[in-house]
């Protein structure tokens, strides 16, 4: 007798078979609605013996209502789920995998992993899933099978690698592997989420995880997936450089990320409460960094005559480590100057009042002295920060008066004004004089060398 090959006579049917044979999970139903149908189905029937099949199937769906409603309260319903009905799905029945996907969605839209009855649900949905009359090239059985995905501890993790190491989007990643796109929102996902906020330092240091972690953390609208897991967040993008400098483009990418989605650590500390004082530290000193380099470009772009200097002064105690803090007051030019700069967009300001449009002021700490570096021709002033006389820090706005301010003397007595005038930029006048007014005043020592070249 003559042979047929299927695959070329009959390309349709071998299409329908492949089709069954890698069946996909599909979106979810409405299973609020579907669940609180088969929940009052099982209470209007005592008689367990008079349930309808589907609504056996569905028995998912409705264990869960409410925190206080659904069918976790009938043991009776729940042992014959698990030891008869469920078992004899796969024994009997064509198509399991419609009791597979009720088991699918509610183990990811539930993932409750302290509850007992969770527990035991997720113990069948694996053996379920397991079971060899499942085909393995159905794409969710293979997907369940390879993620170990009913294990509560081993499938976030599984998950959360298979994203990482697949170098896609969790979107990207979904839709490869026939998912809903509910999926990204749901607990399971946060929980794997979660794994990967404890990946190893080297991992989270990698530029493939924070591109992951931006994209992963945040819906289409740009606002945060899971708020709850914050302090997690925060720690695993700072944690990995406690004791390294990233690049630049990662520290610019990593502080625009959390000062846009968390506020400035210094002046809004309500979303880092929680937060180890170790990673606040770290974010503060790029903080520090950035606010520097910010107010030397806004001297830049408003014709400051020695803005070079200045930078190369303060710069070279901000690389020693010196610098504890640091805050801007930019009058208007100077703050439409700030806004030119789109990589600052998110780092916060104070208003100057009552000064040139175009002058900003810079107050640093360094120990338990307060400067106060004033541009354009203005004097750099300082004090001792429990003084009276010294202005606060992280203020809206400031009156300039109140930052000209008796200031300790770096003249020696020989001026009227105490506050130091910017004279010989170029030959290290004032330099050499705040240098030594630092050294006396914190014990912090650099040379003439340093502060100037």
């Amino acid at each position: 007798m003559k042979s047929f090959d299927l695959s070329f006579e009959f390309p349709a049917i071998t299409k329908a078979i492949a089709a069954m044979l890698s069946e996909s999970v599909g979106p979810p139903p409405d299973m609020r609605s579907l669940g609180q149908r088969t929940y009052d189905s099982f209470q209007r029937n005592q008689n367990l013996d008079l349930i309808r099949p589907r609504d056996w199937r569905h028995v998912p769906y409705a264990l869960w209502i409410t925190k206080n409603t659904g069918l976790c309260s009938r043991s009776d319903v729940i042992e014959r789920y698990l030891n008869k009905e469920l078992p004899r799905s796969i024994a009997e029945i064509k198509r399991p995998l419609k009791w597979g996907r009720p088991l699918v969605f509610i183990y990811v839209e539930e993932f409750k992993v302290n509850d007992p009855l969770f527990r035991r649900l997720a113990g069948a949905t694996k053996n379920f899933f397991n079971s060899p009359v499942l085909n393995n090239t159905s794409s969710i059985v293979n997907l369940t099978r390879e993620l170990n995905l009913f294990d509560l501890i081993e499938g976030p993790k599984k998950t959360a690698l298979s994203i990482v190491q697949s170098r896609r989007s969790i979107k990207d990643w979904i839709s490869l592997h026939e998912l809903w796109p509910g999926f990204a929102t749901s607990p399971f996902a946060m929980a794997a989420f979660t794994a990967l906020l404890t990946s190893s330092d080297e991992v989270r240091r990698s530029d493939d995880y924070i591109k992951l972690i931006f994209e992963w953390s945040s819906d289409e609208e740009g606002n945060l997936r899971y708020p709850g897991v914050r302090v997690k967040l925060i720690e695993s993008l700072l944690m990995p450089w406690r004791d390294r400098d990233p690049s630049d483009s990662v520290k610019s990418r990593v502080m625009t990320f959390l000062l846009r989605h968390f506020g400035d650590p210094r002046i809004g500390k309500n979303l880092w409460v929680g937060v180890s004082q170790e990673a606040v530290q770290v974010f503060n000193g790029w903080i520090v960094g950035r606010t520097l380099d910010t107010f030397f470009k806004i001297l830049r772009d408003t014709a400051d005559s020695i803005w070079e200097h200045r930078q190369k002064f303060w710069m070279a105690y901000f690389k020693k480590g010196h610098i504890d803090e640091v805050w801007v007051v930019l009058g208007p030019s100077a703050a439409e100057a700030l806004k030119r700069l789109s990589d600052t967009r998110h780092l916060k300001y104070a208003n100057l009042l009552g000064s040139s449009a175009n002058q900003s002021v810079l107050l640093i700490r360094i120990g338990s002295m307060i400067f106060c570096e004033w541009s354009h021709d203005g004097r750099l002033r300082a004090q001792r920060v429990n003084s009276s006389l010294a202005p606060s820090l992280y203020k809206s706005y400031y009156e300039s008066n109140n930052l000209k301010f008796q200031s300790l003397d770096f003249n020696n007595e020989q001026l009227k004004d105490p506050g130091l005038v910017h004279f010989s930029s170029t030959t290290g006048g004032w330099q050499e004089r705040a240098r030594i007014f630092i050294q006396k005043h914190t014990g912090v020592k650099l040379s003439q060398t340093e502060v100037t070249r």
